[in-house]
This record gives structure tokens, C-alpha cells and sequence, in this order.
């Protein structure tokens, strides 16, 4: 036979192995056991076996160097056609003088013609067995010394991880990939005040980054506050027992002024402490560790005990006669004090420029069956506080100077939103919102991890990334394009992405991360995105895992009209609409 023009040289590494028309669990045993042969290219299995002219196979089989034909048994849809026209590629193959080997389920009576290369199975298992002997008993290709079944030689990715997605996992390795926007470079300035961003945008690696750029400058001293967990139960019932809004106002808002002076007090204490002899004002010190003991402040404490600690005064000491709530309230917290703090305070921190307290972890609490509104009251009282105390600190009595306070919050996109509705003027707090927008921003997150970790390991320097450890395209994308497609705009998605795919590729034994590692990790990521999705619902007081199972079956694309029809019939759309 002659060969057709534009045909290719022969593969020593090549195996035809066209898809089924079908999936059942054999199938897919033996397309996963060839896909995961890293070490060899897999000819003709993009399409079902008929999709493709003649052309194309004859091409395919003459630069292949073995071939597997999957044949189907009687009971099979599509059998009779699937098999002749296998059987008719098995036949060129044959012609061409490569091995073959072609394989069914049991149930499938063989033509003599081809009944010595046919192997019949009974189990999935039994199938990939015998095709792994098969590809390990041919004989050496010329001009090598490696079967089609078997590596010469061990093969390994150039790294084992992009690093952790979570940045609370990776706080030294953080700051050799750590990605600067103009949102962090805000927080530095200190011309934000609240950080809002969804899940995995970055906004605990923006703190723990912000922290360690700060205190790079000993005129800062930096106040990081990440309460690991607290309880707001008692001032729940504390809030629900007062008489007005305006006295749980209040009270929220004496709490915080409380808690964020005494946090400062105690982080002054304890870097005045630890610096050398002769530097600040040792008798200010004194002073100032002194009022904390009289306020029995624990300064080995951190911002949830002594909340706790004030939410219990209040909720246990009883008001006296006469007393209104702000009086009771202010008397229990000793806010009448708190004046003569902020003096000590600036006495101690008379040769720093700013103070900036930064205060992560406010969304530990924002769980199912929690009351959102008193939660939602309590962090935006917060959002007042701030302002407080920057005035107090920026307009400090005769004879002292000012220290510039900043403070930054930062917050899921759903809790703010979910406070933004008690605000009386939520356009006038002062967000900073973080989008990752820009898709050569969210790429330099994955490559500049890839970078600092091929260094790290070999002392090498890093060759592009894409080309390094990806197979060029996934489903027709360029890979690089199609992780920007799959995955939510966001650090954490892509970076969990991306190790779903190289971990999968390393299980393998892949030397690149393949197409198939790629579309496999898809669907592990999928899972994940879904259970952030749901995390954040919560916030919005319905039941999104119930509306999600609406769309299942139903056709990726579809119309505003048809997705309100959907979230119609559901029982609960009229929550979800609005």
C-alpha cells in the first residue's frame, strides 16, 4: 500500500488505541491505564472511532509502532458498526506489519481470520493486566534499548508543589512569591480601611505580607490582630436584653473602642519591651504596664479572651439604681479610663510615626444558624470604631504629639455585603475591594511559585512554566488559557488547581502534566469550588447546595430568562432573587 501524502515518520514510543463510541467501566480502565503511560503517545483517541476520514487513521497507523484495537460485544449499542470498522484499521495495521492486539468482553464469537490476535476478558482488571504484559513482551524498537511497555529510565517532574493555597499554611515560603497589587500597596500607605474580598482573593496572604513589610520600618509598630476563634453568644442574649437599638449601638461600640485601646496598649507594652536599652521612655512604660494591671488586662491574652472577658462583666454585673445602659456600660468597661490609656500609650510611642492595627479572622463566627444581624451590627460597629480612635490618636491633648493610627479590617465580599445593609451610609466607609481582573496577575501567582520552588529544589533557574510543566493545550486551549477558563478568578483556585493537576500527573508517574491530568483535577477542584460557594452563601440566609441540584442535567449555557424560570420553580427563588 502506498502511503498517503503529508504522512509522518514512524514513533517508536506511538500506540494506536482509538476511543469506543461508548464508556462502561472497561473502557475507561484501559483509556486510563494508556493515558497514564507518560512515556508513550497515544495515536487516535481524541476521537470516537468513524469521526475522522480514512485519511486521518491510515496517516495515524503507519507512524504508530503498535496497535490495541478495543472491539464491542454483541449486546453493545453501535457493535456492528464499531466493530467492522476496527476490525477494517486492525487489518492496515496488520498490513503494515505492527503489532496488534485486539481485545472484547466475553460474549464475542471471532472470525478465524483474526482469532489469534484477539484476547477475550471477563473483568476490567483482567483487561489492564493483560495489555500491560502485552506492551511489556514486544520486542525492542530499533536504534533503542526500551520495550513500548517500560520507561529506560525514571522520569520526574521538576517540582512536587505550587505550594499551599491556603496562606496561613506557608507564612515563610509566602514571601518569596508573594504578588503586590495596587490593593496591597494601599494597605502599606495605610489609605484603606476596609479589605473586602470572596474566599481565596488573597486576603489573609495580603495581612500576613503587609505585617512583614511594615515592621521593616521601626517607626511602625504594627498591631496584627487574628482572633483564632470567639464566642458571641452572651453578647448575643447581652444585645437582645437591651432596651433600644441605639443602647446595643452603643454598647457594641463601647466594646470595640474598649478592645481595640487596650489592643494597643498591649502590643506597646510588648515591643517596647523587647527593645534595646536606652530606646523609648522606660518610666512611660512603667506607667503604662501598671494601668493595664489595674484594668486587669492579661497581656499574655489576645483580642477573643478579653472580649469574652468584657461580654461576661456585663452580662454578670447587674446595673445599679437609676443607672441608665450608657453609664452601666461605660462603668463595667471602664471607658472613663480610657483617656488616660491613650496618654500613656503616646508618651511610649513618642518616637514612632504610626500605629497600624490590622485585623483579620472577623468571619469565624459566621456560621449556619448564628444571628446575622447582631453579627452584622457588631462588625460594623467595628468599621465606627476605627474612626474613634484614629481621631483620638490624630488630635491628642495639649503636650502631646499626634500618632497617626491606621486601621484595616479585612472581609469576605458576603459578610460586608450582608453588613452593608445596616449601615446608614455604607458608600462612606472606605472599601477597598480586590478583584483579580487582570489574568496576567492571577498567572504570575502560579508562575512565580513555580520559580521560587525550582530554585529552592535543583538551584536552577526557571524556564517557562507552561512549556516546562504542561502539555501544551487542554481540549483545544492553550493550557495557560484553559486554567483561566475552568477556574474562579482567584489565588486560591488557581493554585489549588494547579496542584490538583501536577499531584495527579506525579501519581501517574507523568514526566509533564498532561491534558488527562488536567481534566482529571477538574473535577476534584469542581468539588472544591462548590464547597467555598456554599460557605459563602450562609451569609445570605439561604440554602444554595438546594438550588445548585436545580441545575443539574440541564445544559451549560443557557438564558437570564430560562435561569429565572429555574430558580422560579424552585421553592425557595424568591429568597435567592433577592
Amino acid at each position: 500500500m502506498t502511503l498517503m501524502s503529508g504522512g509522518r515518520a514512524k514513533q517508536a514510543d506511538a500506540v494506536f488505541a482509538p476511543a469506543l463510541p461508548i464508556r462502561f467501566q472497561a473502557a475507561l480502565t484501559l483509556e486510563s491505564f494508556l493515558e497514564r503511560q507518560s512515556h508513550l503517545t497515544i495515536l487516535g483517541a481524541g476521537d470516537d472511532l468513524g469521526m475522522a476520514p480514512l485519511d486521518f487513521y491510515v496517516k495515524e497507523i503507519y507512524r504508530a509502532s503498535a496497535a490495541v484495537f478495543h472491539l464491542l460485544a454483541p449486546k453493545r449499542l453501535r457493535a456492528v458498526e464499531h466493530n467492522a470498522r476496527a476490525s477494517f484499521l486492525a487489518g492496515l495495521a496488520h498490513g503494515f506489519e505492527l503489532p496488534v492486539l485486539m481485545v472484547v468482553e466475553e460474549g464475542f464469537e471471532s472470525p478465524l481470520d483474526y482469532k489469534d490476535l484477539l484476547y477475550t476478558y471477563d473483568s476490567a482488571a483482567g483487561l489492564q493486566e493483560y495489555v500491560r504484559s502485552w506492551l511489556e513482551a514486544l520486542p525492542k524498537q530499533a536504534g533503542t534499548n526500551k520495550r513500548l511497555g517500560k520507561l529506560a529510565l525514571d522520569i520526574e517532574l521538576p517540582l512536587r508543589s505550587f505550594g499551599q493555597y491556603v496562606a496561613e499554611y506557608e507564612r515563610d515560603e509566602l514571601t518569596e512569591y508573594f504578588v503586590e497589587t495596587s490593593e496591597f500597596r494601599s494597605i502599606l500607605a495605610g489609605d484603606s480601611k476596609v479589605f473586602v474580598g470572596r474566599k481565596g482573593t488573597g486576603k489573609t496572604a495580603t495581612m500576613s505580607q503587609g505585617v512583614l513589610e511594615l515592621r521593616k520600618d521601626r517607626r511602625n509598630l504594627v498591631v496584627s490582630v487574628k482572633p483564632s476563634a470567639y464566642e458571641l453568644a452572651g453578647l448575643v442574649e447581652f444585645v437582645k436584653a437591651l432596651e433600644s437599638d441605639s443602647q446595643s449601638e452603643y454598647a457594641m461600640l463601647s466594646i470595640w473602642t474598649y478592645l481595640l485601646y487596650t489592643e494597643i496598649a498591649v502590643r506597646t507594652v510588648s515591643y517596647a519591651s523587647e527593645r534595646p536599652a536606652g530606646t523609648g521612655t522606660d518610666d512611660a512604660l512603667v506607667l503604662l504596664t501598671q494601668e493595664l494591671d489595674d484594668l486587669e488586662i492579661d497581656v499574655e491574652a489576645d483580642l477573643s479572651t478579653r472580649l469574652e472577658q468584657a461580654v461576661s462583666s456585663l452580662t454578670v454585673e447587674s446595673r445599679r439604681d437609676g443607672e441608665t445602659a450608657h453609664v452601666y456600660i461605660g462603668r463595667v468597661l471602664g471607658l472613663h479610663r480610657l483617656g488616660h490609656l491613650k496618654e500613656l500609650i503616646l508618651r511610649t510611642l513618642k518616637d514612632f510615626d504610626r500605629v497600624a492595627v490590622l485585623i483579620d479572622n472577623l468571619d469565624k463566627t459566621w456560621e449556619r444558624g448564628a444571628d446575622y444581624g447582631v453579627m452584622a451590627r457588631f462588625i460594623l460597629s467595628l468599621l465606627t470604631a476605627i474612626g474613634r480612635v484614629e481621631k483620638d490618636f490624630g488630635r491628642p491633648p495639649r503636650g502631646f504629639d499626634p500618632v497617626n493610627v491606621t486601621l484595616t479590617v479585612f472581609l469576605r465580599t458576603d459578610i460586608y455585603d450582608a453588613i452593608a445593609k445596616f449601615a446608614r451610609e455604607p458608600d462612606k466607609v472606605g472599601v477597598l475591594s480586590v478583584r483579580w481582573q487582570d489574568a496576567e496577575l492571577l498567572v504570575r501567582v502560579l508562575e512565580d511559585r513555580y520559580a521560587a520552588n525550582r530554585s529552592r529544589k535543583r538551584g536552577l533557574p526557571a524556564f517557562d512554566m507552561w512549556e516546562d510543566v504542561f502539555d501544551s493545550e487542554v481540549r483545544g486551549l492553550p493550557t495557560r488559557d484553559y486554567f483561566l477558563w475552568r477556574t474562579l478568578p482567584r489565588p486560591r483556585d488557581f493554585i489549588y488547581f494547579a496542584n490538583a493537576a501536577l499531584t495527579t500527573a506525579i501519581n501517574r508517574k507523568h514526566s509533564v502534566i498532561s491534558a488527562g491530568d488536567v481534566t482529571t483535577a477538574e473535577k476534584q477542584y469542581s468539588r472544591f469550588a462548590i464547597e467555598a460557594l456554599l460557605v459563602e452563601s450562609e451569609a445570605e440566609g439561604f440554602d444554595l447546595e438546594e438550588a445548585l441540584y436545580e441545575f443539574a442535567g440541564i445544559d451549560s449555557t443557557m438564558t437570564a430568562g430560562e435561569l429565572d424560570q429555574l430558580l422560579t420553580d424552585h421553592d425557595d427563588s424568591s429568597s435567592i432573587r433577592d
